[in-house]
C-alpha cells in the first residue's frame, strides 16, 4: 500500500470504525454473498502504519469484545449488520462496497 497522501505529499494512515455484514448476491452457481461495510466514523490518522496498528489492536481487544456481547458475526443467518471492527486502510473510511457487485 501507499497510502493516502495529505497536501504537503506525507502518506497518512486511517483507523477506521465499521459496521460490516453480508448482502445476497444473487442466485447465480446457488447463491452467493459479498461483504458490505459502513462507515461509522475515523478513530486517528498517523503517519506511521505501525502507529495506526497499535491503536486498531487496542480498539480490537479493550472495546471490540465488549461491543460484540450479544451480536452475531455476519457469516451468520442471526447477523444484524452491526458487527463492529477496527480497520487500518490508506485512505478515507467509506461505506464499501462502492457499487453492487455482479455476478460473471
Amino acid at each position: 500500500m501507499t497510502g493516502f497522501e495529505i497536501a504537503d505529499g506525507e502518506t497518512v494512515w486511517f483507523v477506521n470504525e465499521y459496521q460490516i455484514d453480508r448482502a445476497y448476491g444473487g442466485p447465480e452457481e446457488g447463491g452467493w454473498w459479498y461483504d458490505t461495510g459502513r462507515f461509522v466514523r475515523c478513530r486517528g490518522v498517523f503517519k506511521d502504519q505501525k502507529d495506526a496498528g497499535d491503536l486498531r489492536d487496542r480498539i480490537e481487544e479493550d472495546e471490540m469484545p465488549e461491543r460484540r456481547k450479544g451480536l452475531h458475526g455476519p457469516s451468520s443467518m442471526l447477523s444484524t449488520g452491526e458487527w463492529p471492527v477496527a480497520l487500518v486502510e490508506d485512505h478515507p473510511g467509506r461505506d464499501y462496497p462502492r457499487e453492487r457487485p455482479r455476478y460473471e
